[in-house]
């Protein structure tokens, strides 16, 4: 194998992952920290949202995903819409249901809207670390080695082909621009926002046995997935987060307006 090209991680890189996982660690903490505070809700809503978020999503939705895609080859991702109405569906379907099974049964004696909203923390929260703080984390760990030199020493012990693997996996930390990183903070923090919505939606679906809510849950994940695909995919990442700002903003508002609105007397 040819001299290794490695480049250097830009100071504004650097700067990026450490917000955007400074944001992906601490602002679900501090939610959680304001919420009982404010309500004293029940602290364990926070750890069966983590706990569904993990099982439903990184497990059950990642396993059917591989077997899905990979029995239909290139008809689901060769399609730009119906890759963004497959992977919009997947996550809807099995984080509200994981998310309605979870207030149903562990959130049963608790299934307050306070607690929905310190599940909806645990749920996005979860996702956050890690997805992005955890990777985070790695990249500036990797970021200091390449950038003090030390990253050579150890492909030195590797062979051509594990050079030319390891070259491609950490490349990224150099080419992918700056404001990539800045954006994965804003971005955390609107699924954040978005999960804790989601949440209050299926504590209305649940409390108020009212499965029309499920399924509006449903759809919307499903919506917010996938027009953040479609428009990803013809635009760029900066157009799909505005549009994807602008929707969790609207969903926030409406949630917002619920939530206050709500009484012991609506069930």
């Amino acid at each position: 194998m040819e001299e290794l090209q490695i480049g250097q991680v830009p100071g504004l890189s650097i700067v990026g992952m450490v917000v955007a996982g400074l944001v992906s660690i601490l602002l679900p903490i501090v939610l959680a920290i304001i919420i009982r505070k404010k309500t004293k809700a029940w602290i364990p809503s926070l750890f069966i949202g983590a706990g569904v978020m993990i099982v439903f999503a990184l497990i059950l939705e990642s396993i059917v995903k591989r077997i899905i895609l990979s029995a239909t080859g290139d008809t689901i991702t060769g399609n730009l819409l119906l890759y963004a109405l497959y992977g919009g569906l997947a996550a809807g379907v099995f984080e509200e249901i994981g998310r309605f099974i979870a207030m149903k049964t562990l959130m049963k004696k608790h299934l307050r809207k306070e607690n929905a909203l310190m599940y909806g923390v645990g749920h996005g929260g979860a996702e956050a670390i890690l997805l992005v703080g955890v990777t985070m984390v790695s990249n500036l760990i990797v970021a200091a080695m390449i950038n003090s030199g030390s990253i050579y020493s150890m492909f030195a012990t590797m062979s051509d082909a594990e050079k030319e693997l390891g070259l491609s996996q950490i490349s990224a930390l150099w080419t992918t621009p700056s404001g990539d990183f800045f954006l994965s903070a804003i971005e955390r923090t609107l699924a954040i926002a978005l999960q804790i919505c989601l949440s209050y939606l299926v504590y209305r679906a649940a409390r108020g046995k009212k499965p029309i809510l499920l399924i509006t849950a449903i759809l919307l994940h499903a919506l917010f997935d996938g027009v953040v695909v479609i428009v990803s995919k013809l635009y760029n990442t900066y157009i799909a987060e505005a549009v994807f700002g602008v929707m969790v903003a609207v969903f926030v508002a409406l949630t917002i307006i619920l939530y206050r609105k709500e009484s012991d007397t609506d069930y």
